[in-house]
Protein backbone atom coordinates (compact mmCIF):
# COMPACT_ATOMS: atom_id res chain seq x y z
CA UNK A 1 0.00 0.00 0.00
CA UNK A 2 2.65 2.51 1.08
CA UNK A 3 4.97 1.45 -1.71
CA UNK A 4 2.28 2.23 -4.27
CA UNK A 5 1.77 5.63 -2.66
CA UNK A 6 5.50 6.30 -2.78
CA UNK A 7 5.48 5.83 -6.54
CA UNK A 8 2.93 8.63 -6.87
CA UNK A 9 5.34 11.09 -5.26
CA UNK A 10 8.13 10.79 -7.82
CA UNK A 11 9.18 11.74 -11.30
CA UNK A 12 6.78 12.50 -14.09
CA UNK A 13 3.68 12.55 -11.91
CA UNK A 14 4.96 15.40 -9.73
CA UNK A 15 5.92 17.35 -12.84
CA UNK A 16 2.27 17.75 -13.73
CA UNK A 17 0.68 17.53 -10.28
CA UNK A 18 3.07 19.24 -7.82
CA UNK A 19 0.94 18.33 -4.79
CA UNK A 20 1.73 14.64 -5.31
CA UNK A 21 5.25 15.22 -3.97
CA UNK A 22 3.71 14.71 -0.52
CA UNK A 23 3.28 11.03 -1.35
CA UNK A 24 7.08 10.74 -1.46
CA UNK A 25 6.94 10.59 2.35
CA UNK A 26 5.61 7.05 2.03
CA UNK A 27 9.16 6.02 1.14
CA UNK A 28 9.94 6.36 4.83
CA UNK A 29 7.79 3.29 5.52
CA UNK A 30 10.53 1.19 3.90
CA UNK A 31 13.04 2.43 6.46
CA UNK A 32 10.92 1.21 9.34
CA UNK A 33 11.16 -2.38 8.04
CA UNK A 34 14.83 -2.46 9.04
CA UNK A 35 14.04 -3.96 12.45
CA UNK A 36 12.44 -7.06 10.99
CA UNK A 37 15.23 -7.39 8.44
CA UNK A 38 17.96 -7.17 11.08
CA UNK A 39 16.16 -9.68 13.32
CA UNK A 40 15.91 -12.26 10.52
CA UNK A 41 19.54 -11.93 9.43
CA UNK A 42 21.76 -14.98 9.92
CA UNK A 43 24.69 -13.19 11.59
CA UNK A 44 26.11 -13.18 15.14
CA UNK A 45 24.22 -11.29 17.81
CA UNK A 46 27.10 -8.83 18.29
CA UNK A 47 26.80 -7.76 14.65
CA UNK A 48 23.03 -7.42 15.02
CA UNK A 49 23.61 -5.14 18.02
CA UNK A 50 25.94 -2.95 15.93
CA UNK A 51 23.37 -2.80 13.12
CA UNK A 52 20.69 -1.83 15.64
CA UNK A 53 22.92 1.01 16.90
CA UNK A 54 23.43 2.19 13.32
CA UNK A 55 19.67 2.01 12.79
CA UNK A 56 19.04 4.01 15.96
CA UNK A 57 21.55 6.65 14.85
CA UNK A 58 19.83 6.85 11.47
CA UNK A 59 16.44 7.31 13.15
CA UNK A 60 17.96 10.03 15.30
CA UNK A 61 19.22 11.88 12.23
CA UNK A 62 15.76 11.59 10.65
CA UNK A 63 14.25 13.06 13.83
CA UNK A 64 16.74 15.95 13.87
CA UNK A 65 16.03 16.65 10.22
CA UNK A 66 12.27 16.69 10.80
CA UNK A 67 12.67 19.03 13.77
CA UNK A 68 14.93 21.37 11.76
CA UNK A 69 12.42 21.45 8.90
CA UNK A 70 9.65 22.28 11.37
CA UNK A 71 11.73 25.02 12.96
CA UNK A 72 12.51 26.50 9.55
CA UNK A 73 8.81 26.51 8.71
CA UNK A 74 7.99 28.29 11.97
CA UNK A 75 10.68 30.93 11.41
CA UNK A 76 9.60 31.84 7.87
CA UNK A 77 5.88 32.16 8.59
CA UNK A 78 5.92 35.97 8.72
CA UNK A 79 8.91 36.62 6.50
CA UNK A 80 8.70 40.09 4.93
CA UNK A 81 5.32 40.85 6.51
CA UNK A 82 4.61 43.97 8.53
CA UNK A 83 2.18 44.58 11.35
CA UNK A 84 -0.17 47.59 11.42
CA UNK A 85 2.62 49.85 12.80
CA UNK A 86 4.98 49.04 9.91
CA UNK A 87 7.31 46.83 11.97
CA UNK A 88 8.61 43.72 10.22
CA UNK A 89 7.40 40.49 11.80
CA UNK A 90 10.77 38.75 11.77
CA UNK A 91 11.86 36.52 14.60
CA UNK A 92 15.45 36.99 15.66
CA UNK A 93 17.15 34.65 18.13
CA UNK A 94 18.17 36.22 21.44
CA UNK A 95 21.72 37.51 21.35
CA UNK A 96 22.12 38.35 25.04
CA UNK A 97 25.20 36.14 25.17
CA UNK A 98 27.15 38.59 23.00
CA UNK A 99 29.64 40.82 24.75
CA UNK A 100 29.13 44.21 23.10
CA UNK A 101 32.15 45.68 24.88
CA UNK A 102 34.55 43.40 22.99
CA UNK A 103 33.02 43.99 19.58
Amino acid sequence: MFDAGAVLGTGIITQYVPFMVVFGLFKMSRVFRLSAFITKMNIPEANKAILNLVKLTFYLFIWFHAMACGWYYVCIQHKDKENDKGILLHWYPPIDWLNYVDS
